[in-house]
């Protein structure tokens, strides 16, 4: 059998999240509003206390979040793609790692995204 690691090492690009103080209730619902309905950011809110109305603007639509590396027990499979590190004679842990390029890719990825 093959088992894989539970916790791999991942890449993960978040958006932005900008809080913003409305001078009032009525207006922190005008711009969750506009930031909703024009900007698509549909997991804004608001946060409404005694002392203040703050506007929570927020998207994942351009969440990026990519594993970048895998272990894999190998029990008799071949499965040779990938850098194998042998850590036992009878079981061998294989990491399954992107090349530079792939990186360098998802960088370059999460960067545009960010411009969005």
């Amino acid at each position: 059998d093959i088992i894989i690691d539970e916790s791999p090492i991942t890449f993960k690009h978040e958006p932005p999240l900008l809080h913003v103080a409305a001078s009032s209730l009525e207006s922190g619902k005008k711009l969750l509003q506009l930031a909703k309905s024009t900007c698509a950011m549909r997991e804004s809110g608001l946060v409404v206390t005694d002392q203040r109305v703050t506007v929570e603007l927020r998207t994942t639509g351009t969440l990026l979040c990519m594993p970048l590396m895998v272990q894999v027990q190998d029990c008799g499979h071949d499965i040779s793609s990938g850098n194998p590190m042998v850590m036992d004679e009878d079981e061998a842990i294989i990491s399954l790692m992107p090349n530079e390029e792939y990186l360098m890719t998802l960088a370059k990825l999460a960067n545009e995204r960010m411009k969005q």
